[in-house]
């Protein structure tokens, strides 16, 4: 018997053994050169470490067949179960039962080869043998159990939520047993059934700047390195969330006339499992900044001028800067006050609507540099520059400016 694990520590021995609680030899390797039924019973093995084995069951028999099977069977094992006899006869032929089922013919070979056991290798075995021409049976049957190679997978995330931008770790989890620690596993990882990592020996999955179509279930599957054994976890629902809606960008008044005081705000939707505190706001003119990021959504001007038109947008980010969104564009124009004189030289016009027949003719000319504009009825919507008229003529003209 063979004690494998642990770490040598210091002097001393670096293995214990144990038979029913007894320390009967000390050493890696524990052999028996002359077996007898005393030696029956049940064995362990402890390391300098402190760590120890599990039992082993060791049973000694004085009959003339006796059927030996592998102390531990896991999935995806070759196994041998072998029907011995005492050695100073000669085996004829051997034939094997499994659950009272005989599960061969008579043969030569004394040793039952069963190739990548799973499930259905578990059960009662037997044999039978043919010695100078008499049959011989073990006093016991031996039942034979398939252990679990490894667990099956199960899907883990780092973080319960995952938010836009921020970085996604998936971990697939399963166990070895203690005896199989140095089996070497492979790992894929799939999302709506898709695979989205190949088989590697990696068990982590991991995204950078995670977006919306992140989301979905995902799954990962574990195999051997021979790819006898292949297990798959159930799947798992992982929803990408926003720390934030778009921002909407408002302001307070359609009509802005300079002078008047002017808000714009930012409006944005927050996730319920945002930290308002961790979002911050800023504005930009025509593409440029006018007002950095803070904690407010609000940028206000005291006195607008004609040169704060423009078209303005406003940005939401987190504090972290794990995640920003920019709203659309809203373009303010602000108007001139009334009482603001024309420069010298620039001509205003305007147009009028009727909604009677004209009732006057345009005044003659004094002299003076005058300039007029012709007002037409709805019928005669155009508009144009009046030089000259007649009496008869149906439009109006109206002084509306001169030339300084």
């Amino acid at each position: 018997m063979t004690c494998d694990g642990g770490s040598t520590i210091g002097g001393g021995p670096n293995y214990i053994w144990y038979k029913d609680y007894s320390n009967v030899y000390n050493g890696k390797s524990y052999t028996i050169q002359r077996a007898r039924i005393s030696h029956s019973g049940s064995y362990r093995c402890q390391t300098s470490t402190g760590e120890i084995s599990d039992p082993a069951r060791l049973d000694v028999s004085n009959g003339w067949v006796i059927l030996q099977t592998p102390l531990y069977v896991y999935e995806g094992d070759d196994i041998n179960i072998r029907c011995h006899h005492r050695l100073i006869y000669l085996e004829e032929q051997t034939r094997f039962y499994k659950d009272n089922s005989v599960i061969t013919d008579w043969t030569e070979n004394a040793v039952l080869q069963i190739g990548n056991v799973d499930g259905t290798t578990a059960g009662t075995y037997r044999c039978e043998k043919l010695i100078n021409g008499i049959r011989f049976f073990p006093r016991d049957t031996v039942s034979v159990s398939v252990e679990e190679l490894f667990t099956i997978p199960i899907i883990e995330v780092t973080r319960h939520l995952v938010f836009t931008k921020e970085n996604l770790t998936v971990n697939c989890e399963t166990r070895l047993p203690p005896a199989r620690q140095n089996t070497q596993l492979r790992f894929a990882f799939y999302r709506e059934g898709r695979i989205v990592q190949n088989f590697s020996i990696n068990d982590i999955y991991e995204v950078y700047n995670v977006q919306l179509e992140h989301s979905g279930k995902y799954s990962c599957e574990v195999e051997t390195k021979d790819g006898r054994v292949r297990k798959r976890s159930e799947e798992r629902l992982l929803q990408i969330e926003e720390f934030f809606s778009y921002p909407n960008i408002t302001v307070t008044s359609d009509l802005i006339v300079e002078g008047d005081p002017m808000t714009l705000t930012c409006d944005t939707t927050l996730n319920p499992h945002t930290d308002p505190t961790e979002v911050q706001f800023a504005f930009y003119r025509d593409g440029r900044e006018v007002q950095g990021f803070m904690s407010s959504n609000r940028y206000e001007v005291q006195s607008a001028n004609l040169e704060d038109s423009g078209n303005y947008t406003c940005e939401v980010k987190t504090s972290i800067n794990t995640s920003m969104r920019r709203s659309c564009g809203l373009y303010i124009n602000i108007q001139a006050s009334d009482n603001e004189h024309s420069p010298e030289g620039e001509v205003n016009y305007a147009a009028f609507d009727m909604t009677s027949r004209p009732q006057s003719l345009m005044p003659k000319d004094n002299g003076s540099n005058v300039v007029y504009t012709e007002v037409n009825s709805k019928a005669n919507g155009q508009v144009k520059d009046a030089q000259e008229t007649s009496d008869t003529s149906n439009n109006i003209y109206q002084n509306i400016g001169s030339r300084r």
